[in-house]
């Protein structure tokens, strides 16, 4: 979770900071000392929840808050305030929370534990794939290990397929270089198909397979993924696009081309 804070009191600012940093659902923390330059940084970036204080000179936290509801009606916001006499005030701009000052770790987490339990979309999935470079599959951050090679890649072609189902047939010509499909070729994908499965319940995460009769897909809402988060227009996934897709894979060398071509 991407968040920023504003307030004009360096020591004040500097101490939220730290608690922010330190919350284990936050990965990143941008600061700023005044709401110009605060909205300047948010015209080309994105955050899920911004720490207003509000008596600020200048622009207040309170216009402040209109201005971000304008441009990024999604982002939450908390007011961190020296006084209590802006709750009304906050309530009407459907603030998100209200703190008043000094914050405190526990009562940051509480805002942050009770944002996040109000909009779901900001929990943080276990399963990270990462499509642009080489393809790599992560659980916490840390590898999903298979015990077959082509695991992986029969993982990468599914994810590729953002969902569609895809036939046994087409999984080995994929996986075997166009060879004829043969019931030895489709008993090793079978086992490719249970080392795949194993490896995520093991993990605790058995929805990521879909099987049905002779077609396998992918759940993708499952998952977070670079790939997809690009396509989606999202901040994250441009910024991790370097111009490879899946590139230990020759099949995946058309949407490379493609993507270098449409959005550069």
């Amino acid at each position: 979770m991407r968040v920023i804070a504003v307030d004009d009191e360096p020591i004040s600012l500097d101490y939220l900071k730290l608690i922010l940093e330190d919350t284990p659902e936050i990965d990143e923390v941008e600061i700023f000392l005044t709401g110009a330059d605060a909205l300047k940084w948010l015209a080309s970036h994105s955050a899920e929840v911004a720490f207003l204080d509000i008596e600020m000179a200048g622009m207040n936290g309170l216009e402040l808050a209109e201005k971000i509801e304008e441009m990024q009606s999604a982002t939450k916001i908390v007011f961190v305030t020296g006084h209590k006499d802006y709750a009304l005030d906050a309530f009407r701009l459907h603030a998100a929370g209200y703190l008043v000052k000094p914050a405190t770790v526990e009562n940051v987490r509480k805002e942050i534990a009770h944002i996040m339990s109000t909009s779901p979309q900001m929990v943080k999935k276990p399963i990270r794939i990462q499509c642009f470079g080489n393809f790599e599959a992560f659980y916490n951050d840390t590898p999903v290990k298979f015990k077959y090679r082509k695991t992986k890649e029969l993982l990468a072609y599914l994810v590729h397929r953002r969902g569609a189902a895809v036939s046994v047939r087409e999984l080995v010509a994929l996986l075997y270089d166009d060879r004829p499909d043969t019931e030895s070729l489709q008993s090793q994908l079978r086992t490719l198909v249970s080392d795949l499965s194993r490896a995520f319940t093991e993990l605790g995460e058995s929805g990521l397979l879909i099987k049905q009769r002779g077609m396998l897909a992918i759940a993708p809402d499952v998952f977070e993924c670079d790939y997809y988060d690009y396509l989606n227009g999202d901040e994250s996934g441009s910024n991790s696009y370097m111009g490879e897709y899946m590139a230990q894979y020759d099949w995946a060398e058309y949407t490379a081309g493609y993507l270098e071509r449409k959005y550069h």
